[in-house]
């Protein structure tokens, strides 16, 4: 997962709403939204694990790369099966991460947000430590929580509207197309806006947009979770397929716990 935007405990009825793009290689192997056991996540196939997921307990967790390839080390453990390992325990956030922590440096370079219901932490692999999330709206791509990033200015930019009226819609009563449109625009940034990773001009130009299409990379599906305060949940994905510069819809599912 590439993008991560959430309002956390700022918009009236809701703990929690999360937006997001997983981006990754078309040729990787992708199971839809789907419940595992007691985890309600998008999977994968390859490496067994997810990118963002839910348990029927309410906790929450969601993944991207951090992003340098000075860190990059052969043969690591899969990232994406931090999020089930967390899912299943069914621990407080803080105590997962304490438990966790001694293993964080034996994988590629990661950025990991845990919602347990009562509070969310956000945890960096890459020097970054740990820190509790603050409410308000946040954004996370690939470096640390809120860095200022043109996808990540964007796309607060973009949904804005939904976080300052108060009010605006009701749990179960989201207008999922507003979130998704968001999730897939595909401005293109000024190449002085991009930031500089270590992975060149042509691969950070791929990269900037909210919504990726290249010829083997791209966004692969989005996602919207919302967490009312009345303990309702819906999780919603949709999934893309590329052909070419053409981007279509290949799937829209939603499940309510």
């Amino acid at each position: 997962m590439c993008l991560i935007w959430f309002s956390y405990e700022n918009i009236f009825g809701f703990r929690l709403l999360l937006a997001a793009n997983r981006d990754e290689f078309f040729a990787r192997p992708t199971a839809p939204l789907t419940w595992h056991d007691d985890i309600l996540a998008g999977w994968d196939e390859e490496g067994g694990g997810t990118w963002l997921g839910i348990n029927r307990l309410g906790q929450l967790a969601a993944l991207t790369n951090h992003r340098d390839p000075s860190r990059q080390r052969p043969n690591p453990p899969s990232r994406g099966a931090i999020i089930v390992d967390f899912l299943r325990s069914g621990q407080p956030a803080a105590a997962f991460l304490r438990q966790f922590r001694p293993q964080a440096a034996g994988y590629n370079p990661f950025n990991f947000l845990l919602f347990d219901g009562k509070e969310m932490l956000f945890f960096n692999n890459a020097g970054g430590g740990a820190e509790r999330v603050m409410p308000g709206t946040h954004a996370l791509s690939n470096r640390f929580l809120d860095t200022e990033w043109p996808k990540t200015r964007r796309v607060k930019e973009l949904l804005a509207p939904l976080t300052l009226a108060p009010k605006a819609f009701a749990p179960g009563q989201i207008k999922t197309e507003e979130f998704f449109a968001a999730l897939a625009d595909r401005h293109q940034p000024e190449d002085g806006e991009l930031p500089e990773t270590g992975v060149g001009i042509e691969w950070e130009r791929i990269l900037a947009p909210i919504f990726i299409a290249s010829a083997n990379y791209g966004t692969r599906s989005s996602a919207l979770v919302t967490i009312g305060d009345s303990g309702r949940i819906d999780f919603y994905e949709r999934s893309y397929q590329h052909s070419g510069d053409a981007v279509s819809i290949s799937g829209d599912r939603h499940v309510h716990l």
